[in-house]
């Protein structure tokens, strides 16, 4: 692993695209970090905001399984990191988000295909509480944080992305149990939902995911749709 790590950058994915073919000379697997990054990137045009207790980085994966499946595998060794290292529990919500206990948002994955064979993941975590704290673009879920006393310093800003990419790739997910792992996380299975994709909102129970991590939702009586992508809001009733 080659990790690069920048005092300042607009955004550790857009970086790792722009140099990657120079990066790739130095090693396989990438990781970008960063003390502060300035305009990060979330899903659907929104902007993720950097936090002194937050941490911004980018890398590369080699995937063996659909696209659908990546944040969907990466949601949950995440979220056992998460546990092992700070002693908090993560839950999980369809297809990229981490949710805290108060079913707040304190992290978002985000993976796009380089090449065929390539794909460059950008992950946020909201650590620690900041003095101000605001996210800007549309979301379906609060903002909030894992552990509100933790506080980073910049050693800490570079060692834990490094820390996490490893256990990463040294503690893949059994294929055979990501569906099951991934629902026994999940924030809101069996509540009621609403599902936005761009020509329309569907509404009903969420089911889980089918074994290629798409949305299984009971949008009427024994009538199940699944849904490739879209963004989901989970109803207060």
């Amino acid at each position: 692993m080659y990790q690069k790590h920048l005092v300042n950058c607009d955004s550790t994915q857009i970086y790792l695209k722009e140099n990657i073919t120079e990066l790739l000379k130095k090693d396989t697997y990438i990781l970008v970090s960063t003390n502060n990054q300035i305009h990060g990137i979330g899903r659907h045009g929104n902007t993720w905001k950097d936090y002194p207790n937050a941490l911004a980085f980018s890398f590369l994966l080699y995937p063996t399984v659909p696209i659908t499946l990546i944040p969907i595998i990466l949601g949950i060794q995440l979220s056992k990191y998460i546990e092992l290292k700070f002693n908090e529990h993560i839950r999980l919500k369809w297809p990229n988000d981490l949710m805290n206990t108060n079913m707040e948002k304190c992290a978002g994955i985000l993976c796009q295909y380089y090449s065929q064979d390539i794909i460059i993941v950008g992950i946020g975590l909201d650590l620690g509480k900041s003095d101000e704290q605001t996210f800007q673009g549309k979301f379906n879920a609060k903002p909030g944080v894992i552990k509100p006393e933790l506080k980073l310093d910049e050693m800490e800003k570079k060692e834990l992305p490094k820390d996490i990419y490893q256990y990463i790739l040294e503690n893949p997910i059994d294929q055979t149990l990501i569906k099951q792992e991934w629902e026994k996380l999940c924030a809101h299975m069996g509540a009621k939902v609403e599902i936005e994709i761009p020509t329309e909102k569907k509404q009903g129970i969420f089911r889980g995911i089918s074994k290629k991590g798409t949305a299984i939702i009971e949008t009427s009586k024994d009538k199940f749709e699944e849904f490739i992508s879209g963004s989901l809001n989970i109803s207060d009733n």
